[in-house]
């Protein structure tokens, strides 16, 4: 699961013009946390400038939404809870 903090860094770094691949490096990441984490944001339409000045809680709430939705979308289940 994609951490929110690092899910925010992401989102700016990839503004910043920083490639998957060089996001990963950087912040010792793997190639494929980072690809969720544009996947998930492309799905919803969201980027840097919608969760810039998001505070954690709300980042956290707002990703969890941004994967559901995209669960739905590629028909994936939900985790269980246990």
């Amino acid at each position: 699961m994609v951490r929110k903090i690092r899910a925010k860094l992401v989102l700016q770094l990839r503004t910043e013009g920083f490639s998957g691949r060089a996001i990963s490096a950087s912040q010792g990441m793997s190639r494929k946390s980072v690809r969720a984490v544009f996947e998930a944001a492309d799905a919803a339409g969201i980027g840097w400038d919608d969760v810039a000045e998001l505070r954690a809680r709300t980042l956290s709430d707002a990703a969890e939404q941004m994967l559901e939705r995209t669960r739905r979308a590629a028909q994936i289940p939900s985790p269980a809870i246990s």
